[in-house]
């Protein structure tokens, strides 16, 4: 059986990129956007992926031709994690790790975006500060971004995290081999709202 320890940090991940706009799967609430998600969870000698099913955006303003007045709100049901093992699940949902009785909402606000230098093929890059709260935790970590299509305004980046910061799981040891690595890279897809045609400057 794989380590809970591992799969906590993988759904750490999980719960951020969801926070950044989601997967799409059967399941799913009906307020959960499209988009989808990528990451991995990984220690010396396995792997281990999972998403969460549910969770919605609770405001927003999509401004593309002024990225520094944009913003996403999220907010998460952590009990939706999903590993595709239901006994590894509800051991990432006790107080160990995400104690959702306890915290059963996590939230992102994704502010101060700010356009960079191009991908090379035309599309635009841009950097982002993700406000992540989780377990009462909140914690401000960079991000970037590449802007696909701006009808509707799809998005995919990267940003990474640490899941000991926000006190889910053990510290890493580098005497477990089962340990998952403290810092966790994420890669999200997403389907924002549509943009704001006036908005506030």
């Amino acid at each position: 059986m794989r380590n809970p320890k591992r799969l906590a940090g993988v759904a750490l991940v999980c719960l951020l990129v969801l926070s950044l706009h989601a997967a799409t799967a059967a399941g799913q609430d009906a307020s959960t956007p499209p988009g989808h998600i990528r990451f991995v969870g990984e220690n010396l000698i396995a792997t281990a992926d999972g998403e969460f099913q549910r969770w919605r955006i609770t405001d927003a303003r999509i401004r593309p031709d002024k990225p520094g007045t944009s913003f996403v709100e999220i907010e998460i049901d952590v009990a939706s994690l999903d590993t595709g093992i239901e006994k590894r699940d509800e051991h990432l949902r006790d107080p160990d790790f995400f104690d959702v009785e306890k915290f059963p909402t996590a939230r992102v606000r994704v502010h101060d975006v700010r356009e960079k230098s191009g991908a090379g093929d035309g599309r635009r890059v841009f950097t982002a500060t993700y406000d992540v709260r989780i377990r009462d935790i909140e914690k401000s970590l960079p991000g970037e971004f590449i802007l696909l299509g701006s009808t509707p305004p799809t998005v995919e980046g990267s940003l990474v995290l640490n899941r000991t910061a926000f006190g889910v799981g053990e510290p890493h040891s580098s005497f477990n081999p089962l340990s998952v690595d403290e810092e966790i890279p994420v890669r999200f897809r997403a389907t924002l709202p549509a943009p704001d045609p006036g908005g506030t400057p």
